[in-house]
């Protein structure tokens, strides 16, 4: 309620009595602070509350002011019969925050001495509240923070009253205690930001006002702890940098899946240098990166972790070691001096050693020279010391080295001599030739042969051989640049050569230079047979009975060494020394030679054949073109495919030869040459540049000297027409030639002709002249055949006739034939025969 508000009250009242209320009223009693010269009633009503209706009235009223009294006469009232209307007055205009209005109506029932009070309205002008805000001004995601509201009205607190803090959504309801402090402490969830925080008071409904407060409240994000990453390894291995990355109250990060939160490691180097090594998603609570060892390498580096933060948490960055494990101490090499060593007074001794790591590159090294008799001297790598400063004895090396690490090695040189005079004289070397090898000079030898160096060295007396020893030797091979020996070796390329030589000794004394003629001997001898003292090359021989065998070996190298031959497979091999001789028949004669060197040649093999002398020479014949042959078939041209036969039981050679003319002895061109045994084609010979008559001539001869040859003429070109016999355009007439078809040349010269058309057979000499004729048919006239045509029947009866006539009848005899004895041979057409 506020100064000067209407105040309305509306009074209700009803018989709950089972008569009827006879005069009823109503009394209220106005409050203080109410102004009474405002006072108005008004909406009066009967209500009938059995039927729940409701009608107009007028009730009388009247007002004491000296008691402030207000009496509302409400007559007669049945069973659940009654009425209403509203007082109202307004409050004073000076009424006073604080100040309680209270009202209250009694209803009078004057038959029933009974009055009702109604129930009492309470109201209020409130006072004026105070809300002010003594919590935190800002907090952390989801750390825990402090809000708190004092509540006062008029100086003084409110206790158990509700304060609403509200913040980016969220509000929490705080009742006050008896200071009128409302707090609370709770974790923000809020993102980190500025947000606006209110702190509301919504009053009590009477006697308090309702207050609030606002201002900004800042949101940080919430702190992390960053582990400092630490990872140890070997050279060898991967390195395993891990970290725990939680919030500053030790709980995982929230919201990893929705917005991912990344570790970075980075490898810090020398003037704040950062080199990323790698990242690695947040999943829970820590993550882990497998990386190599940085190079170079070096005992430990600093590394750090690194999250960039986000919207809820703020960045973090720790620093921490990558370490390297190295539990492996330094290896020593000591170089120089080396054990077993001499040095003479006027040398000086080189110190030469190294210590390496294999993880450290500068490991620290040290070195002192210790003698037999317990002196020592410092020394250092790459330096020399004087022997001469050194007293004369055994000494020894000892080198000390330890890594970054701690690590120490040492190791200790074999000892070495000292020697109190100089060493004058150069070294002597000479050179082992191995097997195989002969001759002085040059000395043969093979590829396989292994060649040597060998030196040794003396002090001041030649052969004392206690200098300072041999320090290198080098060898030169046909005069090329010396190569320093470091083994056995051999020359690989055949032919003369000359190595040459020399050594050196520790104190610089270098020998003058040796050298040696070598020959690389890898030809094997070559070995011919001999037959009678003559060479016989063939793989198959043929000897007379008598004949000497024998072998003639050369070598163009080392010499031969032996010759060794086997017949017929006998065990073991026969090193020949004189001729020898075989019995009748067929032998296998196998034979090498050896050189001195050890050269083998490839064993031969010779197939020899043994038989009483042999007098018969070649049987030889030409069959195309054949010798025998006349008229046309010896008329050629183009490439001619010569035929023919050469036979000999013994192995021959032989030789196709051509000659331009008749039975010519000279002018002879090689057509074609051959060895053994042939029957057919000889040759194809190409007769394109030749022409006219030529003599073709073949001749062989055998194993035993025994020759034969046959030549036949030929004519090389178209045939001419020299002669000719018949009826009619020929030199010679022949009236009862007619239809020739065969012919056959006796051996005297004598031509028969078939006439197959006169059905007979003539004989003419070559001049021309009818020495005789056979065959005809009897009671033929030797018509001519178109003009003398027969029927069918006639016909059949003349061949009858023919079949039983004698052999000497013909009907179209062609082909002719004559054998050896000149017997004649008849082809007979038309009586099959």
């Amino acid at each position: 309620m506020a100064a000067g508000q209407l105040m309305p009250y509306t009074i209700e009242f009803e018989n709950e009595g089972q008569g009827l209320a006879l005069e009823t009223f109503v009394r209220d009693t106005l409050d203080p602070a109410l102004d009474d010269t405002t006072l108005v009633l008004r909406d009066m009503r009967r209500v009938n509350y059995l039927t729940e209706t409701e009608t107009p009235a007028t009730f009388p009223w009247s007002y004491d002011s000296r008691t402030r009294t207000v009496t509302v006469l409400t007559g007669d009232a049945d069973f659940r019969q009654g009425g209403r209307f509203i007082l109202e007055a307004r409050l004073k205009p000076d009424t006073a925050p604080g100040t309680v209005i209270t009202n209250q109506a009694v209803v009078h029932f004057p038959n029933s001495l009974e009055i009702t009070p109604t129930n009492v309205i309470v109201s209020a002008v409130p006072l004026p509240t105070q809300l002010a805000y003594e919590g935190s001004s800002g907090g952390t995601f989801l750390a825990p923070t402090r809000f708190a509201a004092r509540l006062t009205a008029g100086g003084l607190p409110l206790g158990e009253q509700s304060v609403e803090f509200a913040l980016a959504g969220t509000s929490w309801t705080v009742t006050t205690n008896a200071s009128g402090l409302a707090e609370i402490s709770t974790a923000i969830a809020v993102l980190p930001g500025t947000y606006s925080l209110q702190a509301r008071f919504a009053g009590d409904g009477l006697l308090y006002s309702s207050g609030e407060t606002a201002f900004d409240y800042a949101i940080a994000k919430k702190s992390v702890r960053l582990d400092a990453p630490f990872a140890a390894a070997r050279s060898t291995e991967t390195a395993n940098l891990s970290v725990t990355l939680i919030d500053d109250e030790g709980r995982p990060l929230s919201a990893q899946a929705e917005d991912p939160k990344t570790v970075y490691f980075e490898l810090v180097q020398d003037g704040g240098v950062i080199t990323p090594l790698g990242s690695v998603p947040l999943s829970g609570t820590a993550v882990a990166l497998n990386i190599p060892l940085p190079s170079p390498l070096q005992i430990a580096w600093s590394v750090r972790s690194r999250f960039d933060g986000d919207a809820r948490y703020a960045a973090a960055i720790s620093t921490g070691v990558l370490q390297l494990i190295d539990q492996t101490a330094p290896t020593i090499s000591i170089l120089s001096p080396t054990g077993g060593r001499t040095y003479s007074s006027s040398q000086l001794v080189p110190i030469d050693f190294s210590a390496l790591d294999s993880d450290d590159p500068a490991p620290v090294a040290s070195a002192v020279l210790v003698s037999s008799g317990g002196l020592s001297v410092q020394v250092s790598a790459g330096n020399s010391i004087a022997a001469s400063s050194l007293s004369p004895g055994q000494w020894a090396l000892i080198v000390y080295a330890a890594d970054w690490a701690s690590n120490q090695a040492s190791a200790r040189g074999t000892d070495f001599q000292v020697l109190a005079v100089p060493d004058v004289l150069a070294p002597r070397t000479s050179l082992s030739i191995g097997s195989p090898q002969a001759g002085a000079d040059p000395v043969f030898i093979t590829t396989a042969t292994v060649l040597g160096l060998t030196a040794s060295d003396d002090l001041t007396t030649v052969d004392d051989g206690i200098g300072t020893g041999v320090e290198r030797t080098e060898y030169a091979v046909d005069g090329g640049s010396f190569t320093l020996y470091a083994g056995d070796f051999a020359l690989s390329t055949a032919g003369a050569h000359s190595v040459a030589f020399f050594s050196t000794d520790f104190a610089g004394n270098v020998e003058a230079t040796q050298a040696r003629a070598l020959f690389v001997d890898i030809t094997p001898p070559l070995t011919r047979l001999l037959v009678s003292g003559l060479p016989a090359s063939a793989t198959d021989e043929f000897l007379n009975s008598g004949d000497e065998i024998s072998f003639a070996a050369d070598d163009s190298g080392s010499g031969v060494a032996a010759t060794f031959y086997d017949v017929d497979g006998a065990t073991g091999s026969s090193v020949i020394a004189s001729t020898f001789t075989l019995s009748l028949g067929t032998h296998t004669l196998v034979f090498h030679s050896l050189d001195a060197v050890g050269n083998a040649e490839a064993a031969r093999t010779v197939f020899l054949t043994v038989r009483p002398l042999d007098s018969g020479a070649p049987l030889l014949s030409l069959d195309y073109p054949s010798p025998a042959g006349v008229g046309v078939e010896q008329a050629v041209g183009g490439t001619v495919q010569i035929r023919g036969r050469i036979l000999d039981e013994h192995s021959l050679s032989w030789t196709l030869e051509a000659a331009p003319g008749v039975t010519t002895s000279t002018g002879f061109v090689q057509i074609a040459a051959g060895v053994g045994d042939v029957s057919g084609l000889l040759a194809s010979w190409d007769t394109g540049s030749l022409s006219g008559l030529q003599t073709l001539r073949l001749s062989a001869v055998d194993a035993f000297g025994n020759a034969s040859s046959t030549a036949t003429t030929i004519f090389v070109g178209a045939p001419v027409l020299s002669f000719a016999i018949g009826r009619k355009y020929s030199n010679a007439i022949v009236s009862t030639l007619k239809g020739p078809t065969g012919i056959a040349v006796r051996s005297d010269g004598a031509i028969w002709v078939a006439s197959t058309e006169n059905d007979t057979i003539l004989l003419i000499s070559p001049a021309g002249v009818l020495l005789g004729t056979a065959g005809q048919a009897p009671g033929h006239s030797g018509e001519d055949k178109e003009h003398g045509k027969k029927d069918k029947d006639e016909k059949d009866r003349e061949d009858d006739d023919h079949e039983n006539a004698s052999g000497l009848s013909f009907k179209s005899p062609q082909g002719l034939a004559l054998d050896a004895d000149d017997n004649l041979y008849v082809a007979d057409r038309d009586l099959d025969r």
